[in-house]
Parts: C-alpha cells; sequence; structure tokens
C-alpha cells in the first residue's frame, strides 16, 4: 500500500483547504522528507486525516461520530460549517480514493458523517454502505486499523509502545508489513510433509518386519519344494488324457451348435419366402402396371403437361377479364372525380391537358393573394413600428381599427389645442430652447430655497451652540466648588476610618488576651507572666461595641466622597474639552453661514428673496409649465404618429378587402394546400389506368392465341397416343398416367423385390 495523495478542509486546527499530492515535486524525486513545527502546528492532524479518511479513527479519540464530535468540539474546526478528509493510495487491487465528510444543515445542527470509497481511474464510486468503507480499506490495504496506525502511521508518542509489544504480535505485523509471512507457512507445510512421508516409511518398515516373520525355514522351504515337484510328475500322463477328451467335447458341442443354427436359418428361409409372396401379391402389381406404361412415360407427362397448361390459361384468362373489367370501371370514376375536381366536362384524351391549364389558373390566383397577404405583413410590420409608442394595437376587425384611429387622432387634436393655450408664453417651435430655458430657471429656484433651507438650519444651529456655550459656563463656575467640597469630605472620613481602624486594632489585641484567660488553668503557667495561680481567669465581663458598624459607615462615606470626586473632575475635564469643541464648532458653523450666503447670492443673481411663498409659488409655476411642455411633446408625438399610421391603416383595409374577394373566388375552384400536387397525382392515377387497361386487353388476345396452340397440340398427342394406350389394358390416358411411380418409390419397390430374393438366396 502506497499512500499517493491527502486532501482535507477544515479538520482541528488547519482552516480552510489543503492537499499534499506526493506525486508531484519536491515529493516525486525525494524519498525522505519530514512533518516539523512547532506545537498545536497541525502535524498530528495530517496523520488523524489519513486514518479519517480510511478508518473513521484517529489515534487520540478512537472511533469519529457526530456525538463525539458534538461533545469533544474535535474533529470539525471551530466556526466552520464542515469538514473532509480524503486518501488516496495504491495497492495490488489497483488506485482508489478513500473520503470522509461532515457538514451542518440550515439550522446549524450537524449531520451524520458520510464515508465513501472510488475507484481512481474512472472516479465511480464501490456500493459500499458508510460502516463497509473502513472494512473494505483493511482488505485492500492488507492491514486492520490496529496494526495501521502501529506500523505506517506511528502517531506521537506511540513508537515506543510498538518497541514494547510483546514479540508474537511485534513479530506478526513485521511479517505483514514485509510480506514474509509466506516462509512462515512454506516451512509449516515442509514440516507437515515430513511428517506425513516419515509416518508412512515406519508403517512400511513394521509391515515388512511381519512379513519376514511369517518366511519359512530354509531347511522346511526345501522339503516342500522336492514333495510339489515329485507330484507335478505323477499328474503329467493324466494331463494328457483330459486334453483329449476335452478336444471330443468341444467337438460335439459345436456339431449341436451348429445344428441349431441350421434350424434357425430354416426358419428365416420360410419367413423371407413368405414376405416375397405378398410383395408380389401387393406392391408387385403396381410395379408390373409401372413396367408396362413405363415406355410411354414420356408423351404421357408431355401430354399432362400440355393438359394442365390449357386449365391454367383458361383460369388466367378468367382473372384477366375480371382485371379488365374493373379498369374500366376504376377509369369511370377517375373521370368524374377529376371533372368534378377541375369542375367541368373534358375530351378523355384531353385529361392531362384540362388539369394542367386549371393546375395553373388556380396557382395565378393563389400568387395573387401570397403577394397580397405579403403587403398587408409588410405593411402590418410598418404601421406596428409606427405607431409603437402610441399603445395602438391591432384588433379582428380592421374597419373597427381605423374608427378607433380616428377617434384618438380627434382626441389627441383637442389635447393639444387645450395645451397651447396653457403655453400661450412658450414659443412651440423652439420647444427644446424653452425646456432648457425652464430647467435653467427652476434649477436656480431650487437651489435658492435649499439654500434658504440650510442658511436657517445654520442659524439654529448657530443658536444652539450659544445656548450649549452659556450652560458649559455655568458648568465650569460652579463644578470647581462642588469637587472643593467632595475632597474636604473624603479627607475628613480618610481621618475618620484611620481612628476607627487604629481603635479596632487595639479591641483585637484586648479581646486576644481575654481568650488566653478564658483558657488558663490553676497549676499551669501563664504564657504571658508565668504566674501558676489566675484568679481572674473566671467571672469576665462581657463588652458591647458599635465599633465594627462605625467603621463601615465611615469607610462607605469615604468611598462615596471619592467616587464623588472622580465623577466631578471627570465632568470638569470632559466640560472643559467640550469648551474648546464649541469653539471650534462655532467657528465652523459661522463660516459655513457666510459661505451659504454668499452661494445664496450668486444664485439669486439680483433678484429678491424676501417673501419665500413666492419663490415657492414661482418654482411650482416653473414646474408646470415644464411639466406642460413635455406634456405637449409626448401628446404631438402621438398625434404624428397616428397620423402617419392613419394611411398605412387604410392601404391595409384596402388590401384585405381586395384579398378576401381573391379567396372567395380561390375558395370557388380549389380549398386544398397543394394544387400542383393534387393534379399531378389525378394526371398520374389516369394515366396509369389507362396503360393498365391496355394492357389488360392486350393480354386478353395473348391469352386466346396462347390457348388454340396449346388445343392443337393437346389434340395431337391425345390422338397418338389414346391407341398405344388402349393396347395395354388402360380405358383412358388418365389411368394410364396414374399408373406410373414416381421415381423413387419405383427404385424402392424394385430394390426390395431384388433384396428378398437375394435373402432367400443366401438363406
Amino acid at each position: 500500500m502506497k499512500i499517493l495523495k491527502i486532501e482535507f478542509e477544515n479538520i482541528n486546527s488547519l482552516r480552510g483547504k489543503h492537499e499534499i499530492d506526493f506525486r508531484k515535486e519536491p515529493f516525486k524525486t525525494n524519498a525522505l522528507f519530514a512533518i516539523t513545527g512547532p506545537t498545536g502546528s497541525g502535524k498530528s492532524t495530517i496523520l488523524d486525516v489519513v486514518s479519517l479518511a480510511l478508518f473513521n479513527q484517529v489515534p487520540r479519540l478512537g472511533r469519529i461520530t457526530r456525538n463525539e464530535i458534538i461533545a469533544t468540539g474535535a474533529i470539525l474546526t471551530r466556526n466552520q460549517e464542515k469538514a473532509s478528509a480524503a486518501v488516496t493510495y495504491s495497492c495490488k487491487s489497483g488506485v482508489f480514493i478513500s473520503s470522509w465528510d461532515i457538514s451542518t444543515n440550515r439550522n446549524g445542527n450537524l449531520r451524520e458523517y458520510h464515508m465513501q470509497l472510488a475507484n481512481a481511474d474512472n472516479d465511480k464510486p464501490i456500493d459500499l454502505k458508510k460502516s463497509e468503507v473502513p472494512a473494505k480499506n483493511e482488505e485492500l490495504i492488507g492491514l486492520s486499523y490496529n496494526q495501521f496506525i502501529k506500523s505506517v502511521l506511528l502517531a506521537q508518542g506511540e513508537f515506543a509502545q510498538f518497541l514494547q509489544a510483546k514479540k508474537d504480535e511485534r513479530g506478526a505485523l513485521l511479517e505483514k508489513i514485509t510480506g514474509t509471512g509466506i516462509y512462515r507457512r512454506l516451512g509449516q507445510l515442509a514440516f507437515e510433509k515430513y511428517k506425513y512421508e516419515n509416518q508412512g516409511i515406519k508403517e512400511q518398515l513394521v509391515a515388512i518386519t511381519i512379513k519376514t516373520g511369517e518366511l519359512l525355514e530354509p531347511e522346511i522351504s526345501k522339503k516342500y519344494r522336492e514333495e510339489l515337484a515329485a507330484y507335478e510328475q505323477s499328474i503329467a500322463p493324466l494331463t494328457g488324457e483330459i486334453e483329449i477328451l476335452q478336444q471330443k467335447i468341444t467337438l460335439k458341442q459345436s456339431l449341436i451348435q451348429q445344428e441349431k443354427e441350421i434350424a434357425i436359418v430354416k426358419v428365416k428361409q420360410d419367413k423371407e419366402g413368405q414376405k416375397l409372396f405378398y410383395f408380389d401379391k401387393n406392391q408387385g402389381v403396381s410395379l408390373k402396371n409401372h413396367e408396362k406404361v413405363e415406355p410411354l412415360a414420356p408423351q404421357i407427362i408431355q401430354w399432362d403437361q400440355y393438359r394442365e397448361k390449357q386449365q391454367e390459361l383458361l383460369v388466367e384468362e378468367k382473372q384477366n377479364a375480371e382485371n379488365t373489367e374493373q379498369l374500366e370501371q376504376h377509369k369511370k370514376i377517375l373521370y368524374a372525380t377529376i371533372t368534378d375536381f377541375i369542375n367541368q366536362e373534358v375530351p378523355v384524351d384531353n385529361i392531362a391537358n384540362s388539369l394542367q391549364q386549371f393546375a395553373g389558373r388556380v396557382n395565378k390566383l393563389q400568387q395573387e393573394r401570397q403577394e397580397k397577404l405579403s403587403a398587408h405583413k409588410a405593411l402590418t410590420a410598418q404601421f406596428k413600428s409606427t405607431v409603437r409608442e402610441t399603445g395602438f394595437s391591432l384588433g379582428q376587425n380592421i374597419k373597427s381599427d381605423c374608427i378607433e384611429l380616428k377617434n384618438r387622432l380627434k382626441q389627441s387634436e383637442n389635447s393639444l389645442k387645450t395645451l397651447k393655450i396653457d403655453l400661450n408664453r412658450i414659443d412651440l417651435s423652439q420647444s427644446d430652447s424653452e425646456k432648457k430655458r425652464l430647467r435653467e430657471d427652476l434649477k436656480h429656484l431650487t437651489i435658492a430655497l435649499t439654500l434658504k433651507e440650510k442658511i436657517s438650519t445654520a442659524s439654529e444651529n448657530l443658536a444652539k451652540i450659544d445656548l450649549e456655550q452659556k450652560e458649559l459656563n455655568t458648568q465650569l463656575q460652579a463644578l470647581p466648588r462642588e469637587i472643593e467640597l467632595s475632597k474636604s469630605n473624603k479627607e475628613r472620613y480618610k481621618q475618620e476610618c484611620e481612628k476607627l481602624q487604629a481603635k479596632q486594632e487595639i479591641k483585637r489585641i484586648r479581646g486576644s488576651l481575654e481568650q488566653h484567660r478564658e483558657h488558663l488553668k490553676n497549676g499551669d503557667p501563664c504564657p504571658l507572666c508565668g504566674a501558676l495561680e489566675h484568679p481572674f481567669a473566671t467571672g469576665l465581663p462581657i463588652s458591647v461595641d458599635n465599633l465594627e458598624n462605625a467603621l463601615q459607615q465611615a469607610e462607605k462615606e469615604y468611598n462615596l466622597w471619592n467616587s464623588k470626586q472622580i465623577q466631578q473632575l471627570t465632568e470638569l475635564d470632559r466640560a472643559e474639552k467640550d469648551k474648546v469643541r464649541q469653539h471650534s464648532v462655532r467657528d465652523i458653523q459661522e463660516k459655513e453661514l457666510r459661505e451659504l450666503n454668499n452661494l445664496l447670492k450668486q444664485q439669486l443673481n439680483g433678484r429678491d428673496f424676501s417673501d419665500a411663498n413666492s419663490w415657492q409659488n414661482t418654482v411650482e409655476n416653473t414646474e408646470h409649465q415644464l411639466e406642460t411642455l413635455e406634456l405637449y411633446e409626448k401628446e404631438k408625438r402621438y398625434y404624428d404618429a397616428l397620423s402617419a399610421g392613419k394611411p398605412l391603416l387604410e392601404k391595409m383595409e384596402e388590401i384585405m378587402t381586395s384579398g378576401a374577394a381573391l379567396r372567395k373566388v380561390i375558395d370557388a375552384l380549389y380549398t386544398g394546400d397543394d394544387i400542383y400536387g393534387e393534379t399531378q397525382e389525378l394526371q398520374n392515377k389516369w394515366v396509369s389506368l389507362d396503360e393498365n387497361l391496355k394492357n389488360a386487353q392486350q393480354k386478353t388476345i395473348e391469352l386466346q392465341q396462347k390457348q388454340t396452340k396449346t388445343g392443337i397440340k393437346l389434340a395431337d398427342l391425345t390422338k397418338n397416343l389414346l391407341p398405344q394406350i388402349n393396347n395395354l389394358g388402360f380405358d383412358t390416358i388418365v389411368k394410364a398416367k396414374s399408373a406410373l411411380l414416381e421415381h423413387s418409390v419405383c427404385s424402392s419397390l424394385r430394390r426390395e423385390h431384388e433384396n428378398l430374393i437375394q435373402e432367400i438366396a443366401n438363406l
């Protein structure tokens, strides 16, 4: 297994997307490299990415789940919505990409994690559940998770753990990593083979020992061999006699067997003779009749062929007569269809010309109508373009559209007259320059009003600053006296606290002595004076003192006046700064007011601005004049567009009227879509029918001629063949033909007859 590439996003402290490709430089040409950096820089995170993408586990946390991430805050970088890890690795089975990812939904809640394993060659995912991906990676890599992190991926602090593992565990792991486990297995197999073969050898040695023990002694074995030789010599004459008798028995058995076979053959011979008898009685008759007629077979076959041909010609003549009648009927129907199509009677021999003339007349009318349609379409487009800005749209009735257009023109003309009265002081022939003048006037008037408002606002701000300065001066005069009073009270309560603290310390010391007095016992020395008797150890008075409460009250007052002094000092500092700032702001405001007054004088250009209401009315009147002028221009454009569209619409009405009349003429002649196609189709049908009818009539003549020739030949054959047939014992040629057998049947019967005779002779 070899890791080729690592990709991850938002894992632990490594925010964003990261990628390490070991197939590129500098890793490609360097076999050794190190992951270095200070604590917390993300070294272990890179190792976590590998184990997370392959096994959904990391050495420091174990198996990763949604709840684990929520509880520990690990893996997913803080304040990020998704995290992912992917490892591309190669193994014996190929190159694979194992990936892990997790994300949050739109409510910010963490979803369950997702794992996937894909083939890197075609990026096709392997059909696995997310829980099956780690097991599949273990199968492909050849290492379990524990073996992987103890060998390929040793996390920080775990190398010593690997070295301290048991000998058997460490050896098994190293064998699996280096692939030397096969040698251990070969050794085991060799030992088992040796053990098995050695056991077989031992068993054979035992068997040999047993057989050796069963052998006879040499003297006894020699005695038995001598006795065997004597017996063999004594039975030699008897063996010869036995052989002679055996030969006689064999000869006798052979004679008996041959007698049985002869009887069987005689039975077969009788059966075959019976078969021959029945064959001559049945199939033999047909074979004899065939052999009598066989010399005349060619003439009989020729006679039969002429007879069948005559029958075929009669059938064909009948069919041709029916076909001719149908063609004549179809031709009449087609003639009626054509005359109805062109709406006139025409000579039969002039059908094609009549159809072509009719098609030409209809096509000419259709072209005229198409030209009118094109002209109407062009006028419609021109009209729409002309009246586009008027909002006028064509309806279904052109006459209604003309009336509507005239009404709108009248209304527009009246509107223009009204607007001209309102614009009596405006030179409408110079509308652009008049609009420019009105806009300039409106601009100056509007700026002047705006400047007036700004001047008013600036004056109000200046008055407000003066009022604030007056309040600040009052505050600056009062604050020093208040600060001095707070300082005096703070010092007084500070001294009082010090006195009360001193009294409290004296009281504490006295209280300590009284506690010692309570624990003194007669006979024990006093820790202060060493006396053994203690007359004042008991009967001590109980003291009630409000010193603690007084000290708390004094400290409270001290803290109160101290806070008040700090607050007053802060207010004094802020008031002094505000005073300086207010002076600066007042200077800026005065400067702005002077600049606004200067701008206003420039915009007025000598005009009187004392009456603001008059200026407002002037602005409104100017705006009204400008709006009215723009409305007049718009209405004028509307009127001009409708005026230009009027003749176009009238021309469209004229074209539609003539086109409708032309349409009636065309519909009276033809209502289809393809005049040339339909006329050509009718013409083709007419020509085809005419040609087929002529062919059928010609075929009738030819069939009659063939029938006459065939009848003559058939009569000659009958006259010559019938006497010969009668001499052979047949009444008619048909019966003689029926006596003829098929060549295969005849050959089969002859062969069967010859076989029966040959079989009887053989038996």
